[in-house]
């Protein structure tokens, strides 16, 4: 054999061996790293695993980001029987026993189960990025707690509600009006800047929103931008005191009212009226439901809403306030004669 003939020789079974050795699943053990190194990484402007979605083309939303990181921070960080532990020795009895802590604390409420998902996120990227081999997560379902009951209003009690009477506050009031009238989500409503607002055209464009606890602007909820009407109730009250097209509709001096001042307010008018318990995310429940009844078809009202799916309407529909009126009349034209007693001939 000459000298070329063994050179190719070797180097041939060299790269027969290399692509043999990257088809052999590896052996070697994980680095020993502690779970609380390795969340600390996560909902930050670095999360590996925001990294990933977004690098795939998946949304992910930046208010999402910031609750996620708040609930990490507060439920699963300052937990050291979990975040002292090393990744590969954290086993399925290990978070059921953080999850059972956590329930201890909170009671059974949906909080337990969003640290918990968010604890989840972290251990499943561990298992992507080859950290562990799998993660102590799996096979392990969702806790049982007393979901929230959205309140709605009907015609009569919006009525009420939207009584200026019912706020000293006038800012409050023009706020409130807004949100029982368009639907927009609170946070929506707080970073309305007048440019949004077509009284033309009668549409208002929801481009920004507002978490509950901070001033910050960033997208709509899921990055739903979207259209939705400016309806003459509504504009009646706001047009008259217009003002430069990037300036917030709902401020003070520049700075957008507060979600907690503004809940109180809305909160003191519905226990003046009997109405205990309600809430600003009610309004948008309630339009919901009563736009369907009036006859607006579905499609028009998810795309209104922001919503991409007739699912997470179904959850804003409150069928106990549809009107009988129409079904009744109904009834008795149909089955009224039959008996002999026509309503109409009556």
């Amino acid at each position: 054999m000459t000298n070329r003939k063994a050179a190719e020789q070797v180097a041939f079974e060299l790269l027969e061996n290399r692509i043999l050795e990257s088809t052999i699943p590896s052996t070697k053990a994980p680095p020993p790293v502690p779970l609380k190194t390795w969340a600390e990484k996560f909902f930050t402007e670095e999360c590996p695993h925001v990294t990933r979605l977004r690098d795939e083309g998946k949304p992910y939303a930046e208010r999402t980001r910031k609750q996620n990181r708040s609930i990490l921070e507060k439920h699963v960080l300052s937990d050291p029987l979990l975040c002292d532990r090393l990744l590969s020795t954290i086993t399925r009895a290990d978070i059921l026993a953080f999850r059972t802590r956590l329930i201890a604390v909170q009671g059974r409420r949906r909080i337990v189960q969003v640290a918990y998902s968010a604890l989840r996120v972290v251990l499943r990227e561990a298992e992507f990025q080859q950290l562990i081999d799998r993660s102590p997560c799996h096979g392990i379902g969702q806790i049982a707690y007393q979901e929230t009951t959205r309140t709605a209003f009907s015609i009569e009690q919006l009525s009420l509600l939207l009584s200026q009477d019912n706020y000293p506050d006038s800012l409050y009031y023009e706020a409130t009006l807004c949100a029982a009238s368009t639907g927009m989500r609170a946070g929506e409503v707080r970073a309305l800047r007048w440019k949004s607002l077509d009284p033309e055209k009668k549409v208002i464009r929801v481009t920004e929103a507002m978490l509950q606890d901070s001033s910050e602007t960033g997208p709509p909820k899921w990055h739903k931008f979207r259209s939705t009407a400016y309806p003459d109730i509504l504009s009646a009250v706001l047009e008259r005191r217009r003002g430069s097209p990037d300036e917030l509709v709902f401020s003070r001096n520049g700075v957008a009212i507060t979600y907690k001042k503004w809940s109180k307010a809305f909160r003191a008018a519905a226990k003046g009226l009997g109405l205990a318990g309600a809430t600003l995310h009610g309004l948008r429940h309630s339009l919901a439901t009563h736009l369907r009844e009036a006859g607006v078809s579905d499609e028009h009202i998810r795309a209104a809403f922001g919503w991409s799916n007739a699912g997470v309407q179904e959850g804003y529909t409150h069928r106990e306030l549809y009107s009988l009126d129409t079904h009744t009349l109904a009834v008795d034209k149909i089955l009224g004669g039959s008996h002999g007693n026509d309503p109409e001939s009556t």
